[in-house]
């Protein structure tokens, strides 16, 4: 799409990344909240909306899978405002902070818009991650979602990694967020399933994270899973969702520990 993209001398921000569309109205409400614009995104949901591209464009990723349209929009001459995905509070506040201060936003305005939404999203961050708190948490490579999410896990839901695997890492992408993950957990790039499986049966962690053609065999052996694809697909991102987030990983362990006590009953 970047190609067929017309030129602009404008200053202008653009979202690139599909969202559903009750969270990218809440992302630009946000950001409209502050006094940024114009702001277009990428894909746009009608032809005639699409963002125009030139020197003076900025944009900001919302997904870590984004490296070749990254490239294409830099090629343009478009900069990236780098910063940790928004998943979570936590990220969630440093993506607009980054954004904010590309635009000149000053302390008391940007806590005036994000102060309330901060505290929803962390009060039901507290509530929905109750079960993960001291768990383990082993990634499979999937999506390339994994550090991001690994870093809101382990810093916002108190889980502990044991392994980040991803098919493809984009260090200048997801950068941000690796450096804010605790240190021990291993990271590895790439698919290397019997490798990687034997490590998940050696660690037995509380919760692993994979595709589908892997859960169920791991459900199987006894161990909680959590598909990967439902969080590509779910509304996980910004203030809103973060309870929902933690919610997706919660629920298995809160699954497996109801079956559990039915047993022994």
């Amino acid at each position: 799409m970047v190609p067929v993209l017309r030129d602009s001398a404008a200053r202008e921000l653009v979202l690139v990344g599909a969202l559903p569309d009750v969270v990218e109205d809440q992302a630009i409400s946000l950001l409209h909240a502050m006094g940024i614009g114009p702001i277009r995104v990428l894909p746009s949901a009608r032809a005639e909306n699409a963002p125009e591209v030139g020197e003076n464009t900025v944009f900001a990723c919302l997904q870590p899978f984004l490296g070749d349209t990254t490239a294409a929009l830099e090629r343009r001459g478009a900069r990236r405002i780098k910063a940790p995905f928004p998943f979570g509070e936590e990220g969630t506040t440093l993506w607009l902070r980054a954004i904010a201060d590309e635009f000149g936003v000053d302390d008391a305005i940007f806590a005036r818009v994000t102060d309330a939404p901060r505290a929803r999203a962390r009060k039901a961050i507290e509530n929905a991650s109750a079960a993960l708190r001291g768990k383990s948490v082993f990634f499979m490579p999937d999506s390339q979602l994994e550090i991001p999410l690994a870093r809101f896990l382990t810093r916002e839901c108190g889980m502990e990694a044991v392994e980040i695997g991803a098919p493809y890492i984009h260090r200048d992408l997801v950068g941000p967020d690796l450096e804010m993950i605790p240190e021990g957990p291993q990271i590895s790039e790439g698919q290397d399933v019997d490798l990687q499986l034997d490590r998940v049966r050696a660690a037995r962690p509380d919760l692993t994270v994979c595709g589908l053609g892997l859960a169920n065999p791991l459900e199987a052996e006894g161990l909680s899973t959590k598909w990967a694809i439902e969080l590509v697909f779910t509304p996980v991102h910004f203030y809103e969702q973060a309870g929902d987030l933690a919610g997706l990983f919660s629920r298995p362990l809160r699954r497996r520990a109801i079956l559990a006590q039915g047993s022994a009953g």
